[in-house]
């Protein structure tokens, strides 16, 4: 985990993590929808690939994957968005309460069956929704 630069995390930066986690998906299947697998309950954010080797399976989990967080069973059921998130402080990456709110929101939508594309825009929708807000109040 070294090769991992220590930053925070803002909303406009989950959007643009988010976007890249997805067109992964999307470049070849722009109306790609997540499917659950079969083992393990919820939304898995990693799973084995045919060799062993764990992967990224959800949006999020993506996410953290790309920010160089090294794959670990102890985060690859549940809802990746807080799963991961002391792993990730542990190596000086944050995220503020803005991302966090993106994160989630994609992964909810992406777990209600959303497409990604969907899923990341309605994400990015819903942080402009809420800066517009705090800004007239």
């Amino acid at each position: 985990m070294s090769d991992i630069k220590p930053r925070q995390i803002d909303g406009w930066d989950a959007i643009t993590l988010l976007t890249n986690a997805a067109a992964e998906k999307t470049n070849d299947n722009p109306n790609y929808v997540y499917e659950r697998p079969e083992s393990g309950g919820g939304c898995a954010n990693l799973v084995e690939d045919d060799k062993g080797n764990l992967v990224g399976s959800c949006l999020v989990g993506r996410v953290y994957l790309n920010l160089g967080l090294k794959p670990d069973r102890s985060w690859m059921y549940g809802s990746a968005a807080y799963v991961a998130e002391d792993n990730l402080k542990a190596v000086g990456i944050t995220f503020t309460s803005e991302a966090m709110f993106a994160l989630v929101t994609a992964q909810n939508l992406q777990d209600g069956g959303v497409p990604w594309r969907y899923a990341v825009a309605a994400a990015e929708t819903a942080l402009s929704n809420l800066h517009h807000i705090r800004n007239e109040a």
